[in-house]
């Protein structure tokens, strides 16, 4: 069973979660700075709205107080043997069988609703791994016997070097290659645990080609044989396989 919070972050309790924090934290100088933090509002076209409810999406310790204030669901969903996998709002429930998805979803919404939250009806749903579409998790989709990045996540990751090597900005190609080299460090080292040998490969192509295309001002297939891949491995652009072949480096 695959899940998402409606609205979490705009919906936490405040005095709620102060009481969680009370729990482990008894310095009120501790507890006046974090509900200091919930209550500085929001501003909308200028003027500052009181917040009396939810936490500062992007905020440094919003994840933290998002796990306090889910803990209690995490600890009784643990307590009714459910194998529960959870990233921010985000989780997944691993069951043995239809039936137990249908029981887990339940147990969910019973939990949530004494947090005063309830489940994204859009966004939850109960599948089979083996289901060719899989589940979705933090970028992901995840079959019985292998995950892949999902499609939504490579069309981000090639919509952010088009817009690094579009073709009429006023840098040389060197420079370009120092802004993608990040990109794609931070989005391979995050997707390689996936099954994207095949990707990877294919990705890394693209990203030549689209290079080739900025220095000629135009796509063309000349520049394939004009402009080799040793040109763009000494200006020190970084490959998504070459970190595949790094990580496997360091295993051995």
């Amino acid at each position: 069973m695959e899940a998402d919070i409606e609205g979490f972050f705009d919906n936490v309790d405040h005095e709620m979660l102060l009481d969680f924090v009370n729990e482990e934290v008894s310095d009120g100088s501790v507890l006046r700075l974090i509900r200091s933090l919930l209550d500085v509002g929001v501003s909308v076209d200028g003027v500052v709205e009181e917040t009396p409810r939810g936490v500062p999406q992007g905020g440094p310790i919003s994840p933290l107080l998002a796990n306090i204030y889910l803990h209690p669901f995490d600890a009784e969903m643990s307590e009714l043997g459910y194998r529960l996998v959870r990233y921010a709002d985000d989780f997944v429930v691993l069951c043995r069988s239809e039936e137990e998805a249908v029981c887990a979803l339940k147990d969910v919404e019973r939990i949530l609703s004494k947090l005063g939250l309830s489940v994204n009806a859009g966004k939850t749903r109960t599948v089979e791994l083996s289901d060719k579409d899989g589940i979705g998790f933090l970028g992901f989709r995840i079959f019985l016997e292998h995950k892949v990045p999902q499609e939504k996540a490579v069309r981000r990751f090639k919509d952010e070097v088009r817009r690094l090597t579009r073709r009429q900005q006023p840098v040389n190609v060197q420079e370009v290659v120092l802004r993608l080299n990040p990109v794609i460090r931070g989005w391979g080292n995050y997707f390689k645990y996936g099954n994207v040998n095949w990707l990877f490969g294919k990705l890394d192509s693209w990203v030549r080609m689209r290079l080739r295309s900025f220095m000629e001002k135009k796509k063309t297939h000349v520049a394939n044989y004009r402009i080799r891949n040793a040109h763009f491995e000494a200006l020190g652009l970084e490959r998504l396989s070459a970190l595949l072949a790094s990580d496997f480096a360091c295993s051995l």
